[in-house]
């Protein structure tokens, strides 16, 4: 038998969160979901601030994904998945935006892809 160039004791399960895009379940090393506020503010006469109102807008969310393997497809833009953010009481769907494409060849490493999200409104059309 030859020696081999890898040993992998089990399946490399890192962190505790994972999402499902595509059919295809990641493990999250890292999350950022952002809440986005628009704002409008009144003024008196003399220039002085007199009111303001914050509306909450759309989340924006920036990823750090595990692949599971070589061959693990990275998620590609216009794909849905559901995540609760804090503070929230349901799911939000986000839709992908920008993946791109990353690879290192050093020994050890584990395939990550980033991808960068935002929450939606309605329903997602492709074309």
């Amino acid at each position: 038998m030859a020696v081999p160039n890898q040993i992998l004791d089990g399946t490399p399960a890192y962190g505790t969160t994972s999402i499902t895009i595509n059919a295809v379940t990641y493990i999250v090393n890292k999350e950022t979901i952002t809440p986005n506020w628009s704002t409008a503010e009144t003024y008196n006469a003399d220039g002085t601030a007199n009111q303001k109102r914050w509306t909450k807008g759309r989340y924006t969310a920036e990823y750090e994904l595990q692949l599971a393997s070589g061959s693990t497809a990275f998620p590609s833009p216009g794909s849905t998945f559901t995540r609760t953010p804090p503070n929230e009481t349901s799911a939000v769907t986000f839709v992908t935006t920008t993946v791109p494409f990353e690879a290192e060849n050093s020994p050890g490493s584990i395939r990550t892809a980033k991808v960068s999200a935002e929450s939606t409104v309605n329903a997602i059309t492709t074309a």
